[in-house]
């Protein structure tokens, strides 16, 4: 380190009133010693540039067309992640602050790590095709939110079951909270009113006797189950 950078680290703070930030990471206690507030009127605010205007102009003339159709558009053969998409401009060549969710305006993504079956009932009510590389890749090969992670596994399968993946979970050593959670049937109305058939119509609900001796087998092998 250089004299006139050292300068520069132990002057850093000349004129700041000292706290506990000088001794120690402690933001808030720096913002509460030195910030002053504003007391004058909104005088100095100022309405938006014409690019602004234009800008919004564009974003603005495709709400009708979202509101008829209920959605604008949707990415329906891409996953949502944050390099899944091509970089999206409403107005490229006036926009200062760009950043779109999608490549397009009012293009809507899918998410189906939130749950496949809700993706694909969403785009089949608006009319949008099932990708269906996506469809074997989400429910073969890559289990979602609000599905069953071991179909066929639930809390009403044989005792043996259960205890098997007790065992498993105990000899991972990092496993410090097991969440049994019973299946249950409270989404099954929202597919009747999609006049959908309801893919897990005929799974059993357990009792709560049975979710109880169930997270009591994970009890005893010394995992805290709630």
């Amino acid at each position: 380190m250089t004299t006139s950078q050292r300068s520069r680290t132990t002057s850093a703070w000349d004129g700041f009133q000292g706290g506990l930030w000088r001794d120690a990471i402690d933001v808030r206690d720096f913002i509460q010693r030195n910030y002053t507030p504003y007391e004058g009127d909104a005088a100095f605010l100022v309405g938006p540039t014409e690019r602004t205007a234009a800008v919004w102009r564009r974003i603005t003339d495709l709400f009708p067309k979202e509101r008829a159709r209920g959605v604008y558009d949707i990415a329906y053969d891409i996953p949502s992640g944050i390099t899944a998409h091509a970089p999206g401009y409403i107005d490229r060549e006036r926009e200062l602050i760009v950043g779109l969710q999608t490549d397009a305006p009012l293009r809507r993504a899918i998410m189906p790590n939130g749950g496949w079956r809700m993706v694909a009932g969403a785009l089949r009510t608006y009319g949008y095709p099932v990708d269906p590389e996506l469809e074997k890749v989400f429910t073969r090969y890559r289990k979602t939110h609000r599905g069953e992670p071991l179909p066929g596994h639930t809390a009403v399968d044989p005792a043996a079951n259960v205890e098997g993946v007790a065992a498993f979970a105990a000899s991972l050593g990092n496993v410090t909270r097991v969440d049994v959670l019973p299946f249950h049937k409270l989404g099954a109305p929202k597919w009747l009113a999609l006049g959908l058939d309801f893919p897990l119509a005929d799974t059993p609900v357990p009792t709560p006797e049975q979710t109880a001796e169930a997270r009591s087998v994970f009890a005893a092998h010394g995992l805290y189950a709630v």
